[in-house]
């Protein structure tokens, strides 16, 4: 027989569970395991009746109707770390209310991440802050075709011509 961990032939295996799985292992690597109870009773293919499975109940996912007409505020980082400390929420704890890593929370807070307005979303809802602000107008002119379209790369080249001349 071959142990399933190491791969070496052994003249005696043993079962042992290791983070939830039973595995056929040699001495040596039996040891990284719990013994596990071999019935011979028990044949192919029966199970024993298991406890019933409560559902879980996922929770209720709050969506935010985003306007695409809008902006993070310039000193985003700083409005999140100063509301997050005031609050005496950590990092980790932020995260887990908006259900996002904390590793994301610290990026947007130095600001080499910009969340999305989504995120900017959740993060305004749960922490009492203003992020987002509406898109200031740059002057530029959008042909009257376009108005009740998408802006397309087409109309952008467009609108950039126009300027230029």
């Amino acid at each position: 027989m071959i142990c399933e961990l190491c791969g070496r032939p052994t003249d005696k295996i043993f079962k042992v569970r290791i983070e939830g799985s039973v595995v056929s292992a040699c001495r040596e690597c039996s040891r990284y395991g719990e013994p596990v109870r071999v019935s011979t009773e028990k044949k192919y293919g029966e199970s024993k009746p298991s406890k019933p499975v409560k559902p879980i109940r996922a929770t209720p996912k709050v969506e935010f109707e985003v306007d695409s007409e809008v902006e993070l505020v310039e000193n985003f980082g700083e409005i999140i770390r100063n509301r997050r400390q005031k609050l005496g929420l950590k990092q980790e704890e932020l995260g887990k209310l908006i259900n996002e890593p904390a590793s994301l929370i610290q990026r947007i807070e130095a600001g080499k991440f910009q969340p999305s307005p989504e995120l900017a979303h959740r993060l305004e809802h749960k922490l009492s802050i203003k992020l987002l602000k509406r898109a200031e107008d740059k002057g530029l002119s959008i042909p009257s075709r376009s108005l009740h379209r998408e802006l397309t790369l087409g109309d952008m080249v467009v609108v950039k011509k126009k300027r230029g001349s």
